[in-house]
């Protein structure tokens, strides 16, 4: 929790069960979970009690199916000789929607009280094996475990605000969530989230093949991009078998903290503008300024498009630099302003910079 904090974050997620059926939470529903197998532990409780104390939201990422369960018609079996093979910790129910799914979903919501609800494995996949996650006709009945979420949140002394996101298959969602770094991002006028990895893998991986990590620096540049087209970041990480968090990731986390620090008066609580970025130069509008970000540093002059909101009102300075205003002008071209030399804020220049502008 302090490492999360200190990478400035604003929520997380939590993977309360994944595509495997591995509850990590205790519940009346299945024996197949962290409290009866492996650690005997109960790691959903475990975590949001660490953030008690923390500003933090907290969400619960939960996988509606399964890669195989014997309640949606697909039971785990030998891959040589098509046999079935138990299902570990499995109870057996009739109906896996309201025994299995719903009474998972409803303790996550009683017990742990989540900010965030966010599901994953509600499609239906062929992959020459045989369906996963459910058979192609299939209703979650989502509208009721909802409807149960946002009335838990509202149904109290003090209410509080609670997102689902938009994979429950259901009549409303919060927010969109686009998945991967390999999709072309674009400006939303609806709330959305990109949710990536650092590596090439979901998740910790002994084996991740160093060329397909992320570099701080291209961490930083895909939050400034993901931010100014009205979209948040949801950045995968994962623990050991022990817990503890490789450096190779926490290292990464830090440096965007650090970063943050300087510069999240242009990330924080920001809007978009009418465009999101002309070039790897982005947009973002906080309270009463409005915010250049260029995703490297331009040099000794950086040209801007005429009809971006600048007036001869207007005070432009670097953040974290030495606050005083930087000389523009504005030509047939845009708008030229010049730049320090050498950056003054504790960054080398591949970092993307901030620039606000303000009003007298």
């Amino acid at each position: 929790m302090r490492l999360f904090e200190q990478a400035g974050a604003r929520y997380f997620v939590l993977t309360s069960k994944h595509h495997d059926g591995f509850q990590l939470f205790r519940n009346t529903a299945s024996d197949r979970n962290s409290v009866r197998l492996g650690p005997g532990r109960d790691l959903v409780g475990e975590l949001f009690s660490a953030a008690s104390h923390s500003r933090l939201k907290r969400g619960l990422y939960y996988s509606l199916g399964e890669f195989y369960n014997p309640a949606l018609g697909t039971p785990p079996r030998n891959p040589y000789t098509g046999t079935e093979i138990p299902y570990t910790g499995y109870r057996p129910v009739a109906d896996y929607v309201t025994q299995y799914e719903h009474a998972h979903l409803k303790t996550l919501i009683d017990h742990y009280d989540p900010d965030i609800l966010w599901a994953d494995g509600q499609g239906y996949h062929e992959f020459g094996g045989g369906p996963i996650f459910r058979p192609k006709t299939w209703d979650w009945r989502s509208d009721e475990i909802l409807s149960y979420y946002y009335r838990h949140a509202a149904d109290r002394p003090h209410p509080k605000s609670v997102l689902a996101n938009d994979r429950f298959e259901a009549s409303h969602a919060d927010f969109a969530t686009v998945e991967g770094d390999n999709k072309k991002y674009v400006l939303r006028p609806d709330p959305w989230e990109a949710c990536l990895n650092i590596g090439k893998s979901w998740g910790y991986n002994e084996n991740e093949d160093p060329a397909k990590i992320k570099s701080s620096v291209q961490l930083i540049r895909l939050l400034a991009e993901v931010v100014s087209k009205n979209g948040n970041l949801l950045l995968n990480i994962g623990p050991r078998e022990d817990g503890t968090i490789a450096d190779w990731m926490s290292s990464r986390l830090l440096d965007m903290g650090r970063w943050l620090r300087l510069n999240s008066r242009a990330i924080y609580d920001s809007t978009p503008w009418i465009r999101a970025m002309d070039g790897d130069l982005c947009y973002t509008r906080t309270r009463g300024a409005f915010n250049l970000i260029p995703l490297h540093w331009p040099g000794s002059r950086l040209l801007v498009p005429g009809d971006v909101p600048i007036t001869g009102r207007s005070r432009i300075r670097l953040l974290g630099g030495n606050s005083r205003p930087l000389p523009w002008t504005r030509t047939a071209d845009g708008i030229v302003l010049d730049l320090p030399r050498h950056r003054t804020d504790d960054f080398t220049e591949e970092y993307p910079a901030v620039l606000t502008v303000t009003e007298w």
